[in-house]
């Protein structure tokens, strides 16, 4: 027995007391109010603890427990990990182009397993931000709710809300909207790279995640919130050096050491914790790797045309149905005003786009470790239902 848990909806206050007498715990809790008044329940519990192997001599029964456990619904990252290919490295193809592609990178000496979706058009379809369902009326996901994509299942760091001092690692999916919002936005009029203070951080995790004021048409709605997270973002400044360099340079320096221009030499700001964010350019860019186009792949600054073309999330840059530049997370290192971006006429990863200048937005957020996927294939006419 997990919990248990009246509903909240009913008003009622209680008061309970607790007594232990020969090791058993017992709670009794008495309500008042318009919804238990009067009402007295109690719970009681009996727990005995055995070898896991010798339970059923010990209890004088020959049910197997193990086999007998009702199986229990994935979570989504569960889910996906049975798609996913096992061995970091595995060649793209026709045949798995449909499936998430697992990476493995060295980053400060340490290990980082990931999977992401790769490719032009994998099945990453997902449905998000849904109204929610209206009592006597049939539910339609498709016109009730917007499609995002997954970007693929991560390590996710967040704060222990039991000890600050901590953090937590979980696997969780990260989503990314469909297409950018229905309009361009400066990164910080103030030409100043630091998210953190960013205006455009400061809408997204307010006006838009509450669905309010300028996006109180097309903000996050209820059913989104409850399934989102709080999370640390990576902040690390990106250098042109060599044209930017490969994806795994980039991703390395993403998690690095080099704040913002704008920073201060501030290092608290090498990480920001949130809900809703940009995507890396990794994320970007890494959807070229295991065999995709290694153009794009080794050289993030050159990707353009058809090579870019080969990848997901630069054909799904989109506003009014036509590709758009679209800011990314990453600072660029060695000033104060420089944002990175993905360029809408090539493709290539962009150092020159100044935090004043307006670009496309796409949303970034990571589910809650416990979001499952209950239904759909992931396509682009099914995708994916989420539910909490």
């Amino acid at each position: 027995l997990d919990k248990v848990t009246f509903n909240p909806l009913i008003n009622a206050t209680t008061s309970c007391t607790e007594e232990i007498e020969d090791g058993i715990l017992t709670r009794t809790c008495n309500s008042s109010g318009s919804g238990y008044d009067g009402a007295t329940y109690k719970l009681k519990f009996t727990i005995e603890t055995v070898q896991y192997n010798k339970y059923q001599d010990a209890w004088n029964t020959s049910v197997d427990i193990a086999a007998s456990k009702p199986e229990s619904t994935p979570t989504g990252v569960e889910y996906l990990a049975s798609s996913a290919t096992n061995e970091a490295g595995a060649e793209y193809n026709a045949t798995t182009k449909g499936n998430m592609f697992q990476f493995s990178h060295t980053v400060n000496g340490n290990t980082v397993n990931e999977t992401r979706y790769i490719g032009d058009a994998p099945n990453n379809y997902v449905y998000f931000n849904c109204d929610e369902p209206q009592e006597g009326v049939e539910y339609n996901y498709a016109s009730s709710c917007e499609v995002w994509r997954i970007l693929g299942v991560f390590d996710v760091e967040r704060t222990d809300p039991n000890d600050t001092n901590n953090t937590i690692t979980e696997q969780r999916m990260k989503l990314v909207r469909g297409t950018d919002l229905a309009t361009t936005m400066v990164f910080n009029s103030s030409q100043n790279n630091d998210w953190t203070v960013s205006p455009l951080n400061t809408f997204l995790n307010g006006n838009y995640y509450n669905r309010t004021g300028g996006a109180a048409t097309y903000g996050l709605k209820t059913s989104a919130q409850g399934m989102i997270g709080d999370a640390i973002y990576y902040l690390g400044s990106v250098s042109y050096s060599s044209n930017f360099g490969t994806t795994e340079k980039i991703y390395g320096e993403e998690r690095g050491t080099t704040v913002c221009g704008a920073c201060n030499s501030d290092t608290t700001k090498l990480t920001w914790t949130g809900k809703v964010g940009l995507m890396y350019p990794s994320d970007e860019y890494m959807v070229y790797g295991n065999g995709v186009n290694t153009t794009c792949y080794d050289n993030p600054n050159g990707c353009s045309g058809t090579n870019a073309t080969t990848g997901w999330v630069f054909n799904s840059n989109k506003l009014n149905g036509s590709i758009i530049t679209t800011w990314l997370l990453s600072s660029g290192a060695g000033n104060s005003v420089s944002v990175l971006s993905a360029r809408n006429g090539g493709g290539g990863l962009y150092y020159y786009y100044f935090s004043y200048d307006s670009n496309g937005v796409r949303p970034v957020v990571y589910l809650s470790a416990d979001v499952k996927i209950t239904d759909g294939d992931g396509s682009e006419g099914d995708p994916y239902v989420l539910t909490k």
